[in-house]
């Protein structure tokens, strides 16, 4: 009898390229120079591809020591520091996605409410675990894909190349400043300490697929922005989102509420993966109770974040 070589509670290759694909992207959409502290110019395609190649550089480094059977959550120590690593770094996205959502789609909605709402239905999933998780990867991938190059087309006759130049208007150390902000935002490198022994098959090349077609693609999401808004793209909260308002597909149609959806899609996944991997960190197993605490610890964190962020 042929042994079975897949893993239960465990995804293809493919789901993980997905996972990494949309949160990667992510980054891209809450871009803007308030976030960035520079003007949101055609140079920071400069900055993206930068920090494209340098986390590649991270991930095949990562990729290896891994091949080697060396993996930093083995330690008990480091595993839960990588555990309230995760954490953190949901609690962010989280309290960006809630800015967002406060500031553009609802305003009198309260912030915190609405994290609150979002780490509720993603501790839900987590608690589902890996195999669920990869599942909806898949729809929110191809959703994704086909509204950002459909807000890309519907965008492309209002583009006008003249508003890309001057194209250096960011100094070498702004440009070396967004760079930085680029690479420290793939939180996803981390991730593939815990994601790997729950990839059935190889995960080096999805994973490298991954980061640097996301960074291609936010590449070309930012340009158009870029060519679009002209120096209004500096002055704008959030100038992906405005270019989704600015598309237009026909009569009455309005993409950016089809943008809208998909950003809603691909935070609920980053976060579940997100919780998902920090419940595993605290214990060998992963178990509705600890997703549930792992979800009230972010939801801690994020009125941190948020009470910081509004009253600083």
């Amino acid at each position: 009898m042929t042994k079975n070589k897949f893993k239960r509670e465990a995804a293809p290759p493919v789901s993980l390229f997905f996972i990494v694909f949309i949160s990667r992207l992510l980054v891209g959409f809450t871009a803007s120079s308030a976030v960035l502290g520079t003007e949101y110019s055609a140079d920071i395609a400069i900055s993206i591809a930068a920090a494209a190649v340098t986390a590649l550089c991270l991930s095949c480094a990562v990729i290896k020591m891994l091949e080697n059977g060396k993996n930093v959550v083995d330690n008990a120590v480091l595993r839960r520091l990588y555990g309230l690593f995760y954490l953190f770094s949901g609690a962010l996205s989280i309290s960006k996605f809630a800015l967002f959502s406060s500031a553009e789609l609802h305003q009198e909605a309260s912030t915190f409410v609405l994290g609150a709402f979002m780490i509720a239905a993603c501790t839900y999933a987590a608690s589902l675990g890996f195999e669920a998780i990869s599942r909806f990867s898949a729809l929110v991938f191809a959703l994704t894909v086909i509204g950002v190059f459909g807000i890309a087309v519907a965008s492309a006759n209002k583009f006008e190349s003249i508003n890309l130049f001057p194209f250096m208007q960011n100094d070498s150390a702004a440009v070396l400043k967004n760079a930085a902000y680029s690479l420290c935002s793939t939180s996803e490198i981390p991730l593939l300490f815990v994601l790997r022994p729950r990839v059935n098959g190889k995960a080096g090349k999805p994973f490298c697929f991954a980061i640097v077609l996301s960074c291609l693609l936010s590449l070309l999401i930012a340009v158009v922005a870029c060519g679009v808004l002209g120096n209004m793209a500096s002055v704008s909260a959030y100038p992906v989102f405005e270019l989704s308002q600015l598309a237009r597909l026909g009569t009455g149609e309005r993409p950016e509420a089809v943008f809208t959806a998909l950003w809603i899609f691909a935070v609920f996944l980053k976060i579940s993966v997100f919780l998902y991997c920090a419940a595993l960190c605290f214990g060998k197993t992963q178990n509705r109770k600890k997703c549930v605490a792992c979800g009230l610890a972010m939801l801690g964190a994020t009125a941190l974040i948020l009470y910081t962020r509004l009253y600083s």
